[in-house]
């Protein structure tokens, strides 16, 4: 069964409600738009148009009992939308990167795709899946053991799925949530930590000074 459950619309909306920006990433035609629409309204298109420029969509769920929205931004992959595919990492709480297990030079882009990450934001504070889709089709050109020695090279997660036949979507969102939720769980407590220092750092300066004044 899986983790994730469908559970209100935008009208139930409330403060309990956590909030995650999902972008995804990867050449044209690799699936990106056909796996959120799999995962978002349960179809699959054989013949979906490739994304222009940047689309979103909203799904609201409930993970081991927490309320979750997720904003998932559909990116293009054509060379010319690379600028504003990098302007969309911003504010990014995790990260799909797909590649076509068919079509090799989509793997290849890869590499290409994560340093372009990097170079936009601190990619150790983002939940980060690679996804090898297509695993339906028989005319394989990337294997997974050639895909998992790529990923332990970046101790990346990797997660082969098919849009088509409904393997591994959720599954892959069951994860990057959890890993969403770890980060922000860190990234909160080492906010409170910080906090904590530098309330005891103005503690200790104003005991330091009222000591001086003392003498």
């Amino acid at each position: 069964m899986s983790d994730i459950t469908t559970f209100y619309d935008d009208e139930d909306y409330d403060e309990k409600v956590l909030s995650y920006k999902i972008i995804f990433i990867g050449d044209s035609a690799v699936g990106k738009t056909s796996f959120i629409v799999r995962f978002c309204d349960d179809t699959f298109y054989d013949n979906s148009l490739c994304t222009i420029g940047i689309d979103t969509k909203t799904k609201y769920v409930s993970f081991h009992g927490q309320k979750i929205e997720l904003e998932i931004w559909d990116t293009a992959g054509q060379e010319r939308f690379k600028s504003l595919t990098k302007n969309s990492y911003q504010g990014a709480d995790g990260i799909i990167l797909m590649y076509d297990i068919t079509q090799k030079k989509t793997f290849k882009n890869i590499k290409n795709w994560y340093n372009n990450i990097k170079e936009s934001i601190d990619i150790s504070q983002v939940a980060l899946i690679i996804v090898g889709n297509k695993i339906d089709e028989p005319n394989v050109e990337v294997t997974k053991d050639v895909a998992e020695k790529f990923c332990e090279q970046y101790n990346i997660q990797l997660i082969e799925t098919s849009c088509k036949e409904n393997i591994n979507i959720q599954e892959t969102f069951n994860s990057l949530i959890e890993k969403m939720m770890q980060l922000d769980s860190t990234q909160k407590q080492e906010k409170k930590t910080r906090q904590s220092k530098l309330i005891d750092y103005g503690i200790s300066n104003y005991i330091k000074k009222k000591r001086k004044c003392c003498h």
